[in-house]
């Protein structure tokens, strides 16, 4: 999966908004996707959720550099590094996804309107 710039942006920007003054707060569910609030483009998806909180957790980012093996996170949800999580709603997984499996290409001269010439 690819994230990129943009797609983060949109990720936080929504988690900002629906998130409101009020607060509410993400409570995250096996099969969720998420970020962190920081310079990079990791995603990550909650695998298994236990009923004492600890989350089985996979980086789903495409970049091998990247990639970490599996981590259990105990108290996942009510720890302190929690607020720096930010849920990727599922459409955004799918945009991402499309763009994993569809790299750019450049389009022969044929193919560029004339007018952009």
């Amino acid at each position: 999966m690819k994230l990129t710039h943009e797609l983060k942006l949109i990720a936080i920007e929504q988690h900002l908004y629906l998130k409101g003054p009020v607060g509410a707060p993400w409570n995250p569910m096996p099969g969720d996707h998420y970020t962190i609030r920081r310079a990079d483009l990791e995603v990550f998806l909650i695998a298994s959720l236990d009923e004492h909180g600890t989350a089985l957790v996979h980086n789903r980012t495409t970049d091998p550099e990247m990639r970490s093996a599996p981590m259990a996170i105990p108290g996942f949800g009510r720890d302190p590094f929690h607020g720096e999580r930010v849920p990727v709603p599922g459409y955004i997984v799918d945009q991402a996804l499309v763009q994993s499996a569809a790299p750019l290409r450049e389009a022969p001269v044929s193919e560029v309107p004339k007018e952009l010439l």
